[in-house]
């Protein structure tokens, strides 16, 4: 007699799997999906990269107008003090858990708005 888990496995070949557990390169977690177009594999890091590019530039424009000007008036410092803060914990999470997007964006993204925040402080 089969077991339950032994049935699933040999009657149904066809069903999602997911290879987050066996990359195919280090440091890279991909998901196989068994239906829709053809078997499509989705880079999970690609996409943590290119949403990390994305919200890291967004930071951009207001640190380098914020350097030029010095003018902080429209900045809230309790925002940028919990927004710093949050990303300095991203960090450390990311190099607990080894995800590479979340530290690479995090790295770029504390000191542009640390910067910001250094700037409120000293120019209110």
């Amino acid at each position: 007699m089969r077991t339950l888990t032994q049935a699933r496995q040999t009657t149904a070949p066809h069903r999602e799997r997911s290879s987050l557990n066996s990359p195919s390169a280090p440091g890279m977690r991909t998901t196989r999906r068994g239906h829709g177009i053809g078997n499509t594999t989705v880079t999970l890091n690609l996409l943590g990269y290119v949403a990390a590019a994305l919200t890291t530039s967004a930071f951009i424009p207001q640190a380098l107008k914020t350097v030029r000007s010095r003018d902080t008036r429209g900045i809230s410092l309790w925002t940028y003090l919990i927004f710093t803060t949050g990303v300095a914990l991203w960090f450390v999470y990311g190099l607990v858990a080894s995800d590479w997007p979340i530290i690479v964006a995090n790295a770029v993204t504390f000191p542009l708005a640390a910067t910001v925040l250094i700037l409120k402080l000293r120019h209110g």
